[in-house]
């Protein structure tokens, strides 16, 4: 039961830490484009956005996977999770295995 409630954990999170590592990636890719074309202001620029997004792209996760805690447990959608045939420890267990292999 554990690895079906990670899985839908995987299938409700996956749509904005996606996105969010998508955007990790332009900036990086890009100040590495902006480095190896020496274009000077750019680069420089450039790199100091990337060092930004590397430094801030876990907090941003954990708070991400927060909200959507948050929302399916206690929002007006986290009834739904409540009714789940299941004890709640499993549920939060679940939860925090997929928050940690994120992460």
């Amino acid at each position: 039961m554990l690895s079906v409630l990670i899985k839908h954990e995987y299938l409700r999170t996956r749509g904005y830490l996606g996105a969010s590592f998508v955007i990790l990636a332009i900036v990086t890719l890009a100040a590495a484009v902006a480095e190896a074309l020496t274009i000077p202001y750019l680069a420089t620029l450039l790199r100091i956005l990337a060092i930004i997004a590397l430094a801030g792209f876990l907090p941003v996760v954990w708070l991400l996977l927060t909200v959507d805690f948050w929302r399916t447990s206690f929002s007006r959608n986290g009834y739904l999770t409540q009714t789940f045939p299941i004890a709640g420890g499993r549920i939060f267990t679940g939860k925090f295995a997929w928050a940690t292999l994120v992460t």
